[in-house]
């Protein structure tokens, strides 16, 4: 278990995933990512108890932990190939950030890899923009320099029951037009 974010170029090779608003949702979101990623920065407003007892395991991602405002820790993040967001909520108890919406995922995407990556997420708090994310044609805006598409062969089901939608983020070609 790390609690920092460390240097990303000391390994460029890193594959890093995201995980705002995570709460103690740890265990399952790690074998969810294992094909994904190497590594995975879980971050929450709150330290959790739950975040000392998490231990390597073979195969599993390293699990890093980040206490704070997630608005404040984008323009730090290392370089990300996932974001995983789920479960959460604008009611008691939730973040009421729209981290899959239009203001916050923008900023996001300006920290993925130049490569593209994954979005995996149920959907939580993000408005109406998450609907164009859920086409399995291709979705672009060029404030976010990628393309977006659900691959639905890869959505996998919640512990709660609900899908864990998979969408698949590509580059933009420099000077083309959106799809």
């Amino acid at each position: 278990m790390n609690t920092s974010m460390e240097d990303p170029s000391a390994n460029s090779s890193r594959r890093i995933g995201f995980y705002p608003c995570c709460c103690d949702d740890i265990e399952e979101p790690r074998r969810i990512l294992a094909p994904f990623v190497d590594e995975i920065l879980f971050c929450d407003l709150k330290r959790r108890t739950v975040w000392k007892q998490v231990r390597e395991e073979p195969g599993l991602p390293t699990a890093i932990f980040v206490q704070g405002d997630v608005r404040d820790l984008i323009p730090n993040l290392p370089p990300l190939t996932v974001l995983f967001y789920r479960n959460d909520s604008s009611g008691e108890g939730g973040s009421r950030l729209h981290i899959v919406g239009k203001d916050l995922l923008p900023l996001i995407l300006r920290r993925f890899d130049p490569a593209g990556g994954w979005i995996f997420s149920d959907g939580s708090n993000s408005g109406r923009s998450f609907q164009n994310l859920l086409s399995p044609a291709w979705h672009a805006k060029p404030s976010y320099g990628f393309k977006l598409r659900r691959v639905e062969k890869l959505s996998v089901k919640n512990h709660h029951g609900g899908s864990l939608h998979a969408i698949e983020v590509k580059p933009l070609e420099p000077g083309s037009n959106p799809p």
